[in-house]
Formats: C-alpha cells, structure tokens, sequence
C-alpha cells in the first residue's frame, strides 16, 4: 500500500506543517511531482485530520493543446476523486516574452493567495521538492546571494503556502509514480535550456550529480541549515535596522553610516531591508553602497526608481521622483544581467547573456545593442556621467585617448558631450559609450566563452 519511506516523509512534512482540521488547496499542474502529492494527499486524508481538500490548476497558455490537454487531466483527477477543481486560465503573454517565468510564476501565486481567500482554504500545498530546491540555491549563488538567499524555498511561507515535498528528491517521485502505475503528463517546455533554471536542470545538476550522486541533497540540506542560522541571524538584522534606520516613510528613508561599519552585519541588514520594502536589488547593489560609504556626494541609482545619496553621517534612500535635477552628476549601479531604469531619462539598460556566438547579431550603424566578453567585464558596472578627464581605447585602437576628445572627433555637439553617459567599472575603465563605440579591451574574441548582449532603449516605456 502507501507504508513507504516516501508517503512516510509526505506525512512527517504534513505534521510538521499544518495544523489539524485544517483545509488544503493542492496546486496541480499535471506534471509528475504535483501528480505525486495530488494522490498522496488524497490517501493521507483517510488518516490526516483535513477539513476539506481542493485542486487548483493554472492554464497559463503558453502550450496551445498541449495547455488544454493537462488541464483536461487535472480536472479528470479532481473530479474522479470527487474534489472541486478550480481553474484558472492565462492568455496575456507567447513563451517568448522576456520575463516569462517570473510572470508566470506571480500569475500563479496571485491565483493560489485569490481562491485560498474567497473559498475559505488555510493552506495551499505546492510539489516543490529537493531539485526544485537544489536548483534554486544554485541560481541564487550564480546571480550572487547573502545568508537570507541560501535558505531557499521555504517550507512554509507567511501566506500559508506550504511545501510538503521539499524533502523527496525528483528520482524519488518519479519511482514512486511508476511503482503505483500513476500517468501524468510531461511538459517539454520544461527542456528549453534557454531558461535559467532549466539550464541548471539539465546541465549544471547532472555534472554535479555525476561528480557525487548526493549532490542534490547535500544542497538541500544546506537550505536547511542556512534556515537554521537565518533565524538567529534575523534577531540581530531587526536590531540593526531599528538602530540604524531614521526618518523613515514609504518612499524615502535615511541610514545611518556609523552603521555600515560591520560590514556582514550591514549587507545582510539592508538586503533584508529592501525585501521588507519591496526594492527589487541584486547583492551587487548592496555591496556598491558599503562602497561608497566614504563619498559624501553623488546620485546612486537602485532598481525599481528608488536612488540613494551618501551625505556625511548619513545615507539618503529614496524614490527617483523626489529627486528630479537631472544636471547633477549621477552614478548607476547596473543589474548585470538584467534591467536598470535610468529614471533621468526613461530609458532602460538591459543585459541578458548569450548562448550561442551564432546568435550574435549586430546591425550597421546601431551602437545601442552591444556584445560583449562577459568574462572581462567587472563585478560592478556603473552608469554615470563622463568626467572630463576620462581616459577610454575605443574598439581598435591601440592605446586609451581622451574620451571627451574622441566624442568631438565623432561630431558629437559639445552639449550632448557634456550630459553623455558611459558604462564603466568601479575604477573608470570605461566598457562602452551606448551609440557610440565599445572598448577595445571588452570586445568578444576567439577565447570568449560566455558574451552579454547589453541594449541601451531611450525613451523606455515600460
């Protein structure tokens, strides 16, 4: 019957997660981990004390049939066992969209928090399990992470959304499956290498797994402990920012910078305090502002139009529209990869990495779309102002020349000169002029293993 290690762990995870009498919303895509909790849920309901159970499945259609048929087979399963299904279906965007998975992802999410609210469900359990974990540990280390990122997915989330399945690995589930005779079905968008976690999947894991077949679980279990050590930790960030954090309200507020000086300490307190805030930030913008804690002038620029200006005692945070003299020198911290409003102007940076060489396409005359060595470019990429004494090696020159001097020879009127920005590293080499010209020092050549596309769009409408 269902006496296995497997069912024996689902049920452990349950008792742990959820308080007795309570009722369960079961997030089904069809897929085999979903399938997998769908039905053992349903078995530990005989033995569980639930209220209620329920299905929830998003079409998100992106998959045409493929979508429909899926959502055939979960209302097919629901209604065999006699549980309501509530469907929810998605058309506003083609599998090609930047940002599908994160649309997609809060499409879901919004769905679950609507149906849990309206009929009257405590919990909704998701099938994540330990890939689904491993993996997101790993995006987050390669994107860069503090203690907070290693936790990973939670087990169970404020809002009620719980994972019972994040001890069972996916080998595991797919054995189960198959012992029990339980179809599911198999989406093959799942393969497309050209999203992040799916490159991991397939091609990070298995190396890992190869080198050591725990790998999986070894980082697993890392989540747990970095959970364990984040609740310690916490106690302290919250100190931290109640010491540190003055003249607060929603769209400005200001730190001190007697704080900054223990330096983990403060990286993971401010990191904390931009999730509380909801300031999208990659580690790279938090590591520039312990930087820059000796400057005591200069607009920094942070995701989501919030900036930041050091003064003498403290740092100044605020939201792009409270600050609008756009004369003054500036200075941009970039998402690389990813997207930065430059609030001056509306415009958008946007780099993402490219796979294939092949896929490099330049077209005449256009500088605003670039390619680059990714391996040569630095941790930290600025967008600021042009100093008058920048030095920069246009592509193909064989020695640095003045910047402001090359710009003239390009016939660039002198007031465009004077407000022009540049991308540059922390120690102002600068990498590119967008519409102008790239460095030569930043160019791809034929011992280029990884390229990043930037694009400089003006006049941003997004």
């Amino acid at each position: 019957m269902y006496s296995n290690t497997f069912y024996d762990e689902i049920l452990a995870s349950c008792t742990r997660l959820i308080e007795p009498n309570s009722s369960i919303l079961l997030a089904v895509s069809g897929g085999a981990d979903s399938t997998a909790l769908f039905h053992v849920m349903l078995h530990l309901k005989e033995t569980f004390p639930f209220s209620k159970l329920g299905v929830v499945h998003i079409n998100h259609g992106l998959r045409g049939k493929a979508s429909d048929a899926e959502e055939r087979f979960v209302c097919s399963l629901a209604e065999n066992a006699g549980i309501r299904c509530h469907v929810k279906r998605l058309s506003a965007k083609k599998p090609s969209d930047s940002g599908i998975e994160e649309w997609a992802r809060k499409e879901r999410y919004t769905c679950f928090g609507e149906i849990m609210r309206s009929r009257g469900y405590t919990y909704c359990a998701t099938a994540h399990t330990a890939d689904d974990q491993a993996e997101t540990v790993l995006m987050r280390l390669m994107r860069g992470t503090g203690l907070k990122g290693l936790c990973g997915i939670l087990p169970k989330r404020d809002d009620n959304i719980i994972r019972p399945m994040l001890c069972i690995t996916r080998r595991c589930v797919e054995k189960w499956l198959a012992e029990k005779g339980c179809s599911f079905y198999h989406d093959h968008s799942n393969e497309d290498v050209r999203f992040n976690r799916n490159r991991i999947r397939h091609q990070v894991l298995p190396l890992l797994i190869d080198n050591n077949p725990s790998a999986i679980e070894h980082i697993s279990q890392c989540s747990v402990e970095a959970r364990n050590i984040w609740d310690m930790v916490s106690r302290r960030i919250n100190k931290w920012i109640e010491k540190n954090v003055v003249t607060s309200s929603d769209d400005r507020f200001n730190i001190l910078k007697s704080g900054l000086e223990d330096q983990a300490l403060a990286c993971e307190s401010i990191a904390h305090l931009f999730r509380q805030r909801s300031i999208p930030f990659t580690r790279q913008h938090v590591t520039s502002i312990l930087s820059n804690r000796e400057t005591t002038s200069g607009t920094y620029l942070l995701p989501g139009m919030w900036r930041y200006f050091p003064g003498k005692e403290t740092i100044l945070f605020s939201l792009a529209s409270q600050e609008e003299n756009s004369s003054e020198p500036f200075s941009y911290v970039l998402s690389m990869p990813g997207r930065t409003t430059i609030p001056d102007t509306s415009a958008l940076i946007s780099a993402d990495f490219v796979e294939n060489i092949n896929n490099v396409q330049y077209r005449k005359g256009d500088n605003f779309t670039v390619f680059l060595d990714a391996g040569k470019l630095p941790d930290i990429v600025q967008y600021r102002t042009l100093s008058r004494n920048d030095l920069f090696r246009p592509l193909g020159f064989l020695h640095p020349v003045k910047a402001s001097r090359y710009l003239k020879k390009q016939k660039i009127e002198k007031t465009a000169r004077d407000n022009i920005g540049v991308l540059a590293s922390k120690y102002s080499n600068i990498i590119w002029i967008p519409g102008v010209q790239i460095g030569e020092d930043f160019r791809i050549t034929s011992k280029t293993t990884s390229i990043l596309r930037i694009s400089y769009i003006k006049n941003n409408s997004e």
